[in-house]
């Protein structure tokens, strides 16, 4: 499996997670590599990450795609597209497993907040949970 740990405050946002890539082989999950970034700085004002099982090629950034100017991307844009990005993944049949993204940073009133999506191919549920300071 694989771990992010989001805090965030009142003026700041982190997120910090492993580095471990599994892989499907002959039925069962085998470690791929030991040096994938689940965690991405997608802009000043955005960090991006994900946990849980990717299809073999699939990018961390994938469900951002198609953003062409990540500073323009907002949180809630960024959350939109990543649960877009979920429900067609799920409806064809190509999500591995179970799948956590975490958006968080700036948003337009100056605080700093967590998005949490949660994906369950299994039950076809995709949640949306807002984690903020206080």
């Amino acid at each position: 499996m694989s771990a992010i740990i989001g805090v965030c405050g009142t003026n700041f946002c982190t997120f910090v997670g492993d580095t471990r890539k599994m892989k499907l082989e002959d039925g069962e999950w085998i470690l791929d590599c030991d040096g994938f970034r689940k965690v991405v700085r997608y802009s000043d004002s955005l960090l991006f990450g994900v946990t849980g099982f990717l299809n073999r090629g699939e990018k961390v950034l994938k469900p951002l795609s198609r953003f062409k100017h990540p500073a323009s991307v907002s949180m809630q844009m960024a959350a939109n597209a990543t649960m877009e990005y979920c429900q067609a993944l799920a409806k064809r049949g190509e999500m591995p497993g179970v799948r956590n993204y975490l958006i968080g940073g700036k948003v337009a009133d100056g605080r700093y907040m967590i998005h949490c999506i949660h994906a369950d191919p299994q039950t076809g549920e995709i949640s949306f949970r807002d984690y903020r300071p206080g």
